[in-house]
């Protein structure tokens, strides 16, 4: 049901459902075909892991990678997973930088004030997964791990 929001109501031109696929370049690839490209120019990342590896498998030479985060390698207990392809970062000449959120405090109230603005004007979309009682606390909770909420999870009390 996610990837029919993204689409439908987001206008995304591709989606992959990445837990229903055994190979995320495979996967990433016919994505990338589907939507008339040859490949990856900007990349957005805050996963890391086997989807950081994909992406930098179909980069174009130049291709620019911000990472914002690393989701994928928060509390693991065994070695981390890091990408075995990381020497196409020199031979395409991919741009990686790392970002995080407090170098740019100095934009906070400007931030604020743009997000509300095109909040109310309907340019950004919300949506919520609502849980009506404290009795279904813990499903509002696993539901943040199985992927079966969608956008932010609303536990309503009373």
């Amino acid at each position: 049901h996610k990837a029919a929001f993204l689409k439908d109501r987001l206008g995304l031109d591709a989606v992959i459902d990445y837990k229903a696929e055994p190979s995320l370049t495979k996967a990433l690839a016919r994505a990338v075909k589907e939507i008339g490209a040859e490949g990856i120019d900007v990349y957005f990342d805050n996963v890391g892991g086997d989807h950081l590896q994909a992406a930098l498998a179909l980069a174009n030479p130049f291709a620019r990678f911000a990472i914002c985060g690393m989701i994928s390698q928060y509390n693991v207990t065994d070695a981390p997973t890091v990408p075995r392809n990381l020497t196409l970062l020199m031979t395409k000449r991919i741009r990686m930088q790392g970002y995080i959120v407090r170098d740019h405090e100095d934009r906070w109230d400007q931030f604020m004030a743009d997000v509300t603005e095109w909040y109310s004007k309907g340019l950004i979309e919300q949506t919520e997964t609502v849980h009506e009682g404290i009795e279904h606390a813990l499903d509002a909770f696993h539901g943040l791990f199985t992927g079966s909420n969608l956008g932010r999870t609303v536990v309503k009390l009373g």
